[in-house]
């Protein structure tokens, strides 16, 4: 019973031009065909026009799409901490990066640090956590996007990771000399 609106609309191209027949066959199913069965009685269908709307262009502009800001140019785009003058002390690799902007970042726009050239943790504001990064000296750098777009891209800080490590041997001091 539910197809019989959805036959109805298939059939409207056909409708104008052709007979239409209404019976019910012995399923109990409602049945239209443009002949009628010899076996059932038929009741003739009244196709009229179907109904039309001229739809008139909006005079209303268009809706605004929801952007995000523009692209400022960001005078300072600086990362403050760690500024690679000294290594950072992290045995689990996690640390955090300060970043200054002027102007303050723009609604929309998002702070990804980059280590070595690689996306590193979570795109957000600053202060960035960055977790298990590798002992070692690595260059440090902070991009602005928005969304998937880069904006700004800041200077680039050479920063050294120190971690404990682990599996290696003690160095060994030499032994006292004994005096006679």
């Amino acid at each position: 019973m539910r197809q019989f609106p959805l036959i109805v609309l298939l059939a409207m191209p056909l409708l104008a031009s052709a007979q239409i027949y209404r019976y019910t066959d012995a399923n109990g199913n409602v049945v239209l065909t443009d002949k009628p069965p010899q076996d059932a009685q038929a009741e003739q269908v009244d196709v009229r026009t179907p109904n039309a709307v001229k739809v008139e262009p909006s005079t209303l502009p268009p809706t605004a799409k929801p952007e995000v800001a523009k692209a400022p140019n960001y005078k300072v785009l600086k990362i403050t901490s760690p500024d690679g003058a000294e290594a950072i002390r992290a045995n689990n690799g996690n640390f955090q990066v300060v970043v200054r902007t002027v102007p303050a970042l723009a609604t929309g726009h998002v702070l990804q640090a980059l280590v070595d050239g690689s996306a590193v943790g979570e795109p957000g504001v600053s202060p960035l956590s960055l977790t298990n990064i590798e002992r070692g000296t690595h260059q440090l750098q902070v991009v602005v996007l928005a969304g998937e777009k880069e904006i700004q891209r800041s200077n680039s800080v050479t920063i050294t990771v120190q971690r404990v490590a682990l599996g290696t041997p003690k160095p060994t001091l030499p032994l006292p000399k004994a005096t006679p």
